[in-house]
């Protein structure tokens, strides 16, 4: 038996011990599972753990009871249709991931195919309903499954973990979305499918430098990771090709006093988040604090997320364009089945600059997607003042 977790309850151990041992192939479909005095006895757990974690096995369809006979696994019911999975975790409205989603369901459809999509919200134990999705779908017959990692703060790491573990034991290709499940520069065995980066990270970089700041920093809650780590990579590389500090700072951006104190201490003009949500939350902090935006520190952000220009100052972002990810994420998986011991690919798609009044004050949008494509700005004079 394998060491035990005592942190989680003795029917979660059960029911993943004994789920995966279904999972390895173990117990074959159809094949009688000991009684519950046998299961008893050889995990050292009482009847009432072992009776409901049957129960919790038979509600997920793996297994099935004959009244009389015994406990029997059960067959997995496959449907004509092919069946992908999508998990993501704690996305709000309007997140470009559910724009993901709704272009990989719309092409989808149109193979005659369904994309099955788990949020993934519990307050506690998130891990552990992350695997029991993650089963959900192998028992409903999924071909493969896009995966949005969660973030490799708290039980993030071990979120990740596991359900590519599951997954892999179950022989079903993940592609992953947006970031890697390890920190950079390491690399997982899954295909990755996201923004590029690196080249988001340098044009809004160089964005900051053109309207004039001289002082800038970049922040991220983790810049461990990949996407977050390519974003900073790119934002550096434009501050080095001007001869300008690069200079970055994380923490929880809910805290009012670390942004401020990053602020009092570098007294940057310009500010770089690593998405609009940071970028949105750090806009509340210096205004709250009387400080300007752009007139003392122009500010930006990454995803171009629909509430983007919807903010009290309309927020200079990097675009993220959900549709095309969603068709290279398609072309990646239909690929990984294709060929399946091929090595782990990385596609990293076009990304383009939008430009809104909290870097250049009162001016109509516009776009710069490509190297050069600066001139956009031409006929919106800014006046770039450094923080009071």
């Amino acid at each position: 038996m394998a060491t035990k977790d005592v942190t989680k309850p003795k029917h979660r151990q059960l029911f993943e011990e004994l789920g995966g041992a279904i999972q390895r192939g173990a117990f074959v479909p159809g094949q009688r599972l000991p009684t519950e005095a046998e299961l008893m006895q050889q995990y050292g757990v009482s009847r009432t753990t072992v009776t409901r974690t049957l129960r919790d096995l038979e509600h997920r369809g793996v297994i099935w009871r004959r009244r009389g006979s015994g406990t029997y696994v059960k067959e997995l019911e496959r449907t004509a249709t092919d069946q992908f999975g999508m998990i993501v975790h704690h996305v709000e409205p309007g997140s470009i991931f559910l724009g993901v989603y709704e272009a990989l369901a719309r092409a989808a459809d149109g193979d005659g195919s369904q994309i099955l999509l788990t949020h993934l919200n519990a307050q506690q134990h998130l891990a552990d309903e992350a695997v029991e999705s993650a089963e959900r779908m192998i028992a409903r017959g999924v071909r493969g499954v896009f995966f949005l990692p969660h973030g490799m703060a708290g039980e993030g790491r071990e979120l990740n973990r596991r359900v590519s573990e599951t997954f892999i034991r179950a022989n079903v290709p993940l592609v992953l979305l947006d970031r890697d499940i390890v920190d950079f520069p390491q690399r997982s065995t899954h295909d990755l499918v996201g923004v590029d980066n690196i080249r988001g990270g340098y044009l809004l970089g160089q964005h900051l430098i053109d309207v004039g700041c001289k002082r800038t920093l970049f922040f991220s809650e983790n810049v461990a990771f990949s996407s977050a780590r390519g974003r900073w990579t790119g934002y550096r590389a434009a501050m080095e090709a001007n001869r300008v500090d690069a200079r970055s700072f994380g923490g929880d951006p809910e805290d009012a006093a670390t942004v401020l104190d990053a602020v009092n201490k570098y007294k940057p003009d310009g500010i770089v988040c690593d998405n609009d949500r940071h970028a949105a939350i750090f806009m509340r902090h210096l205004l709250t604090a009387k400080i300007a935006i752009p007139d003392q520190v122009k500010l930006a952000g990454f995803d171009d997320t629909p509430t983007a220009s919807l903010l009290t100052v309309p927020l200079t972002t990097v675009r993220q364009p959900a549709s095309a990810i969603a068709l290279r994420a398609i072309s990646l998986m239909t690929d990984r089945l294709e060929h399946p011991t091929q090595p782990p690919v990385h596609v990293s798609v076009h990304c383009e600059l939008v430009v809104r009044q909290s870097t250049a004050g009162n001016v109509a949008s516009s776009k710069i997607g490509l190297a050069g494509d600066a001139g956009d700005l031409a006929g919106h004079p800014v006046s770039a003042k450094g923080s009071a």
